[in-house]
């Protein structure tokens, strides 16, 4: 087992903009930390193409053509061609996958050999991945549908499902406990989720405490987190965990050997400690052993193990116990850290990163290492970042997906399984709102049109597609929750 293998749709869900907001397309609406709600656009009208069978008299197997436009909850209207038919009655039954298709079937009288330019009214409604969030984790993956409601699949040695039941999830199961999370998080071997009045509960392995219940007793199903303290948000590292209020104050449990905590000390907390220095944060971000955080003025700051300059904060090879601002004097919107990698978005869209680049996880071209934030080649704006355990990927305004470094278990989505030291278009022809790795060897997405894909390492079944593979280099659908 590979160790540190630890997201928004047009119809609901959360895109984090290069300005660090979050747009909330159920509502309409855009957040900033420490921001008032504003209204936003309504949806654009997406189109796709739709397939079928025609069955009656005989069963025929068709193409239909044309392309039907619709926007959320919108009937739709298609013109199709049905091809060489004999007399007799049909029957139409469109599909798309992903989609339920209205209504189920349409009648259609043949007479002679030939029908066309058969109209039907059809609306697209997505309920086969209605998820608003997906939160990829070490060897598992969990996702949050538009009613709060918690599922995961994958691996499941220590609980981090929270089924209340042991052994792996090929398919997407309900988390056990009726609670209805506002933001989940997903690590290496435990998951943490948000109520909507801020409460975090917590869930899988508590080796070191991660789980923050004070014990350091694994969770087989979703567990309060001690303190009474009210988050905005939460990140979660290989073993520890961090929740940001709504005053900016971050606050850490869990390991804490080489100072992610940031609260001064090597000193394991089994229940949330505050990070020292009293910066207030607009985001944090973490990975392994590192946690990093931006503050609104858009000023990076790192602490933790930095052996391989992923703090950018001072020269390689020391831990950083305590916020220690990255150098180089660049504003950042957010971060996202890897394995021994951290990457930064500007608030115009250009990616930086910094830290070990052996498998061209740096995107700058090549494999030498930086200690300072470095920007990636190729001048692509990007709208969000993500980085996995050795490689990263970056969301543009329209949705396309480009991922760089290591992808030996298809984790850049190109079609083979190699990797790239500058970014690759992901293949597919997809359309992404939100793409989110948490620093696994594997990546989900949400599109614009509402479908839920993954991609990368499956070999327990981490994508949610019902098999096991090593290596799956295109985006997957996630069977229906």
């Amino acid at each position: 087992m590979r160790t540190n293998k630890f997201a928004s749709a047009i119809l609901c869900g959360t895109i984090i903009t290069a300005a660090g907001c979050g747009h909330d397309a159920c509502s309409g609406s855009a957040t900033c930390p420490g921001s008032t709600t504003s209204s936003t656009p309504a949806p654009t009208t997406q189109t796709f193409s739709i397939s079928g069978n025609v069955t009656g008299a005989t069963s025929v197997a068709v193409g239909l053509t044309g392309p039907v436009t619709a926007s959320t909850n919108t009937d739709a209207t298609g013109s199709y061609t049905f091809q060489s038919l004999g007399s007799g009655t049909y029957t139409v039954t469109p599909s798309k996958a992903g989609y339920t298709i209205g209504p189920a079937s349409s009648s259609v009288a043949v007479s002679g050999a030939n029908v066309s330019n058969v109209n039907f009214a059809a609306t697209a409604v997505v309920v086969a991945n209605a998820y608003v969030q997906l939160s990829p984790g070490g060897e598992f993956t969990c996702g949050r549908t538009s009613s709060g409601a918690a599922y995961c699949w994958g691996a499941n040695s220590n609980g981090e499902l929270g089924n209340g039941a042991a052994g792996t999830v090929l398919i997407p199961g309900p988390v056990s406990g009726g609670l209805q999370f506002t933001q989940l998080a997903a690590s290496a071997t435990h998951t943490c989720g948000l109520l909507s009045g801020g409460a975090a509960y917590c869930w899988g392995h508590n080796l070191s405490g991660e789980l923050g219940d004070g014990t350091l007793i694994d969770r087989g199903t979703p567990f309060p987190v001690v303190g009474a303290l009210s988050f905005v948000s939460l990140v979660a590292g290989t073993n520890h965990t961090c929740g940001l209020t709504a005053a900016g104050a971050a606050y850490c449990w869990g390991s804490n050997a080489a100072g992610q905590l940031g609260d001064g000390t090597l000193a394991n907390h089994g229940r949330p400690a505050v990070v020292s220095g009293g910066i207030v944060f607009s985001s944090l971000t973490a990975a392994a052993t590192t946690t990093c955080g931006v503050t609104p003025a858009g000023v990076a700051y790192c602490w933790g193990q930095n052996y391989s300059g992923q703090l950018g904060t001072v020269s390689a090879g020391s831990l950083i116990v305590a916020p220690a601002p990255v150098l180089g004097g660049v504003i950042f919107a957010s971060l996202t850290a890897g394995l021994d990698h951290t990457c930064g978005l500007t608030p115009q869209g250009v990616a930086y990163c910094w830290g070990v680049n052996d498998a061209g996880q740096l995107g700058t071209g090549g494999t030498v290492n930086s200690i300072t934030p470095a920007p990636i080649a190729g001048g692509i704006v990007f709208a969000s970042l993500t980085s996995g355990l050795q490689f990263v990927c970056g969301l543009t305004a329209t949705g396309a997906v480009y991922c760089w470094g290591a992808g030996s278990l298809g984790q850049l989505g190109t079609g083979n399984a190699v990797g790239a030291y500058t970014a690759v278009a992901t293949s597919g022809g997809l359309s992404f709102a939100t793409i989110s790795a948490n620093s696994s060897d594997h990546i989900c997405g949400l599109t614009l049109s509402g479908g839920a894909y993954c991609w990368g390492s499956n070999d327990s079944g981490q994508l949610g597609t019902g098999v096991t593979a090593t290596a799956v280099s295109v985006p997957t659908l996630v069977k229906s929750p």
